[in-house]
């Protein structure tokens, strides 16, 4: 008898903590169908921001070894390039005086030569401006939104364009 009520014990705590373990799942919200179309949450959307973080890399690449490629030149101390667009933001700080025309069109043609699709190439030589431009470029490779960073690129075009 002692054996079936131990029996009985052991088989109604087991299905008590059963109960328990099953019922202290957390619910379910609705919109976290990960994968599945759920208004703004679908694989397509996911997919296409995928495809901009990729292309994003591939400009800051691209943008790295523009930049390299300008330290390289005679008088051109350090460099920073930022592809937006069809637009490519160029800071320079140069070792003394000013930055000549023939300096100009070389960093321009460098900088086209290292992204084909660049069409415009605004450059500074100022501190300033060259310090923000960095910033963007960080922001770019730590990977934060664009949308974020558009701000900043359009308030940095703006004073490069009055500047020059």
């Amino acid at each position: 008898m002692k054996k079936i009520v131990r029996m009985l014990h052991i088989i109604s705590l087991i299905l008590l903590i059963s109960v328990v373990i099953s019922g202290c799942q957390a619910p379910r919200r609705p919109g976290n169908d990960i994968g599945l179309e759920n208004g703004n949450n679908t694989d397509q959307e996911r997919t296409q921001q995928e495809s901009r973080v990729v292309e994003v890399n591939q400009e800051v690449i691209k943008s790295e070894a523009a930049a390299d490629s300008l330290v390289d030149l005679r008088g051109i101390v350090d460099a920073t390039v930022v592809f937006w667009g069809d637009k490519a933001l160029v800071g320079v700080i140069i070792s003394e005086g000013i930055i000549v025309e023939e300096m100009r069109n070389e960093i321009e043609n460098i900088v086209k030569e290292s992204n084909p699709t660049i069409t415009s190439v605004d450059i500074t030589t100022d501190r300033n401006i060259f310090v923000e431009l960095d910033d963007v470029q960080q922001s770019l490779i730590r990977g934060e939104q664009i949308n974020n960073i558009s701000k900043d690129v359009e308030s940095i075009l703006n004073k490069i364009n009055n500047t020059e």
